[in-house]
């Protein structure tokens, strides 16, 4: 089992989380959290240019790490124009 987390209070259950947020969540930089969506290891939301982590697949790589469930390169779970 992974480590025990907190949610910020700020953050609505089941939203998805923005780069930041889910870095920051994780304890990690943005730039490795970038760094893993793009080598399909986190899968994410896309709308317009923005890239959201959605809460369950946050939740999952919280639990399991990023390197179970890994997704094809380029792989996100919608895109929103």
């Amino acid at each position: 089992m992974g480590k025990a987390v907190s949610v910020p209070s700020e953050h609505v259950a089941g939203a998805p989380w923005s780069v930041a947020g889910a870095a920051g969540y994780l304890g990690i930089s943005r730039r490795h959290l970038i760094a893993l969506m793009d080598g399909g290891f986190v899968q994410f939301i896309q709308l317009g240019a923005r890239r959201m982590v959605p809460d369950a697949e946050l939740r999952r790589v919280a639990e399991q790490g990023a390197g179970t469930g890994r997704a094809r390169k380029g792989d996100t779970v919608a895109k929103v124009y």
